[in-house]
């Protein structure tokens, strides 16, 4: 493929991206009224945008192609939420059984990318060795038999109302292939996804270990957004325990969904690659000081209020509201610090450091003396992994 031709393909998947998760969000929002379906619409959208730009940036990385490809499929996966109001203004089942047969197949294709093909081929686009292809072709084997089983079974499922089903008849179906999830054939197709996305986190991990300082920065910047994800989705579950609410925990996964694109970005393309410390830094601060002030205020304004009557329940939330907001700032300021000589090294001066390590070193005479001025100067303000001084002293060094 030409130079021109991959810059026409980036603009097209980028373009097909947008205007699906523009299409997509609208109908969510005003034809069925789910907000949620309009962030999962953005949220992939964002990945066709990621795959347009690795594209276009990073000829012959496959991770381009493979974003681009999940973020113009994947917008097929929202059809299941369209699935009943077509059915209610009189779309034919039929048609309305083929849209849930492709969404089907969108949502196990957004499976194997996640699970087999990101960390396999992360951060080049390639398998780690030829060895280690075997994990891709078992996940792919195991994509098409999901593939062909969600098209072709007989009949699709519709989800009706809560926990009820309502079933179809697939015009493209066959009736001799077998059920689309109960089958043995599903349950095989199924296992041989978890064992090749197992075996891909493992090629990822040995990556990680023969990787040099490079690629292994890399690879910590798809680790973080791995953590991000886990955490978040237990920090929403968190949230929908003690009753805040659905919305809040749907924003949070949406949100932590966005981190894996903007992972691979940054370290496909290593625009803003050294970052990672400080990124993670601030999002471990204010994840911290967010979700204790947030329990603090549920304590407060959710559980406390349940237990007290009359006057008692807006006076406790009044309080609650105001001892979060006096925290705040304090409690930033001290969990900043101690994440910082975790993360990163403490803010210095470089004028008042210079000025400082060069009256010191008007002050030394001895070689030693030098050697350990320059040592404490640079261990105390640059903290680097490991440093050597040489000292030119004629037949002395």
């Amino acid at each position: 493929m030409t130079d021109r031709q991959r810059m026409w393909a980036a603009r097209l998947i980028g373009s097909v991206a947008v205007i699906g998760a523009g299409v997509g969000g609208v109908a969510s929002t005003f034809v069925i009224g789910n907000a949620e379906g309009l962030g999962f619409a953005v949220v992939i959208g964002f990945y066709g945008v990621v795959g347009a730009v690795l594209i276009a940036r990073v000829p012959g990385n496959r991770l381009g192609w493979a974003f681009g490809g999940i973020g113009t499929i994947m917008q097929i996966g929202g059809f299941q939420d369209f699935a009943r109001p077509l059915l209610d203004r009189g779309v034919a089942p039929g048609l309305v059984a083929v849209g849930q047969a492709a969404a089907d197949l969108s949502w196990g294709t957004g499976v194997f990318f996640i699970m087999v093909l990101l960390p396999a081929w992360f951060p080049d686009g390639r398998p780690l060795s030829p060895r280690w292809a075997w994990a891709v072709r078992v996940g792919a084997a195991a994509w098409i038999a999901w593939s062909l089983l969600a098209l072709l079974s007989p009949e699709k499922a519709i989800l009706w109302e809560g926990s009820t089903w309502v079933t179809l008849d697939n015009p493209i179906g066959f009736s001799w292939v077998p059920d689309f999830e109960d089958s043995a054939l599903a349950t095989l197709a199924f296992a041989g996804t978890v064992a090749a996305g197992v075996a891909s986190l493992s090629s990822l991990f040995v990556r990680y270990r023969r990787a040099d300082r490079l690629e292994r920065l890399q690879i910590r910047w798809l680790r973080a957004a791995v953590v991000a994800v886990f955490l978040t989705t237990l920090l929403g579950g968190l949230v929908e325990a003690i009753g805040v609410g659905d919305a809040l925990s749907t924003f949070l996964f949406l949100g932590s969904l966005l981190s894996m694109p903007t992972a691979a970005v940054i370290a496909i393309t290593r625009n803003h690659l050294y970052d990672l410390d400080r990124v993670v830094s601030r999002t471990v601060t204010f994840g911290l000081v967010v979700g204790g002030l947030g329990a603090l205020f549920a304590l407060g304004a959710v559980w406390l209020p349940q237990r007290l009557a009359g006057t008692g329940n807006s006076l406790a939330v009044a309080a609650t509201t105001l001892v979060v907001f006096v925290l705040f700032n304090p409690l930033r300021r001290r969990v900043q610090g101690m994440v910082e000589r975790r993360f990163n090294r403490l803010p210095y001066d470089p004028s008042a450091v210079s000025a400082t390590l060069a009256r010191r070193l008007r002050e030394s005479i001895e070689p030693g003396e030098v050697s350990t001025v320059l040592t404490n100067a640079v261990s105390e303000h640059l903290q680097p992994a490991s440093f050597a001084v040489w000292i030119n002293g004629g037949s002395h060094r």
